[in-house]
C-alpha cells in the first residue's frame, strides 16, 4: 500500500463568514484551493475547553468528512453547528486537506474511510456527528503528520467533557432552536 501523506490546514470557524472572509484568513493559496476541493477530507472539532467523552478517550472530533468544505459547511453543517453554538457555546474549527494517490481518484473517499475507523479503533465509537455506517476504506499507509489530528491528547485547558451525547439518545436536531 502507498503512504497518504497531505497537508492538514486549519480554519477557525466563524459561522458568519462568507466565502471572501474565509479566504482572507487562511494562510495560503493552496489552504484556499482546498475549502472548494471536491475530493477533500475534512475534521470538524469543537474548540477549548471542551471535548466529547468517547467510550475510550476523550477528543475534541465531532465529524469526519469529504468533499468540498465550504459546500459542506453551507449545505448542512452549519445548521447543526449553530445549534450547539447557540444551545452550549461550542465554538469550531475545521482542518481540511487534499490526499492524492497516484491512479486513485477515489482516494480522498478512501482516506475518510480509513480515519474513521481509525477513529473508532481509538476512541470506541463513530465522531459524535458521523451517522454513516458503510465506509470505503483502503486502509492506506500513512504518514505521522496525517494521523497527528486523530492521537492529538487532549490538553488540561479542556476543562469540560460532553458526555451526554454518547449514547445517541440526545441529537443534535433535539436541540432547542
Amino acid at each position: 500500500m502507498p503512504t497518504v501523506d497531505f497537508t492538514w490546514y486549519n480554519y477557525k470557524i466563524d459561522l458568519r463568514d462568507n466565502l471572501t472572509e474565509k479566504r482572507k484568513r487562511l494562510s495560503s493559496k493552496e489552504a484556499i484551493g482546498g475549502l472548494e476541493d471536491k475530493r477533500a477530507v475534512y475534521i470538524i472539532t469543537i474548540n477549548e475547553p471542551f471535548c466529547i467523552s468517547y467510550p475510550r478517550r476523550p477528543s475534541n472530533i465531532l465529524y469526519i468528512g469529504r468533499g468540498a468544505v465550504w459546500n459542506r459547511l453551507n449545505q448542512g453543517h452549519s445548521k447543526w453547528m449553530e445549534k450547539l453554538q447557540k444551545g452550549l457555546g461550542l465554538t469550531f474549527s475545521i482542518h481540511f486537506g487534499s490526499p492524492r494517490v497516484q491512479k486513485t481518484t477515489d482516494a480522498y473517499k478512501h482516506v475518510e474511510g480509513d480515519l474513521i475507523r481509525i477513529f473508532i479503533r481509538d476512541f470506541g465509537d463513530f465522531p459524535l456527528i458521523n451517522r454513516q455506517s458503510a465506509l470505503e476504506t483502503k486502509a492506506y499507509d500513512y504518514s505521522d503528520a496525517v494521523l497527528d489530528i486523530l492521537k492529538a491528547p487532549i490538553s488540561d485547558s479542556y476543562m469540560a467533557g460532553i458526555s451526554l451525547f454518547l449514547d445517541h439518545s440526545i441529537m443534535v436536531d433535539d436541540l432547542p432552536e
